[in-house]
């Protein structure tokens, strides 16, 4: 399977997206679906999947009506990032999450990323 990111590249979708020109070549970065270590060292790991799958997982239970992190702008994320010891941000329960699907999404966003879950533990759990 072979996952893309082509909204990167649509106008309509430029606010979920963060431009730093000081990396990355200046290429746009989902910046609200990354994971602290990749945000911060550039450090991509199946682990920082996990943290990503579960933005992704927490967007399917908002019903998709809500951005992550939507209180914040993407300079705001950015700044809480370089300011905080350890992620302190974590995104609220939707409301028809079950209690045992957020503390599996609240396990996903741990800020040490060894103390996530990897996929089969988690593909056993969904199932």
């Amino acid at each position: 399977i072979k996952i893309s990111d082509l909204a990167k590249h649509m106008t309509a979708y430029s606010d979920d997206y963060y431009t730093c020109r000081s990396s990355n070549n200046g290429s746009p970065l989902p910046i609200r679906w990354m994971a602290p270590e990749v945000l911060l060292l550039n450090k991509k790991t199946i682990k920082s999947d996990v943290w990503s799958f579960a933005v992704t997982f927490w967007e399917i239970l908002t019903l998709n009506r809500t951005k992550p992190y939507d209180w914040l702008t993407n300079e705001q994320l950015i700044e809480r990032l370089h300011s905080s010891s350890s992620f302190d941000l974590l995104l609220p329960q939707p409301a028809p999450c079950p209690k045992e699907i957020y503390d599996m999404l609240l396990q996903c966003w741990s800020p040490d990323p060894d103390k996530r879950p990897n996929f089969s533990d988690l593909h056993f759990f969904i199932q």
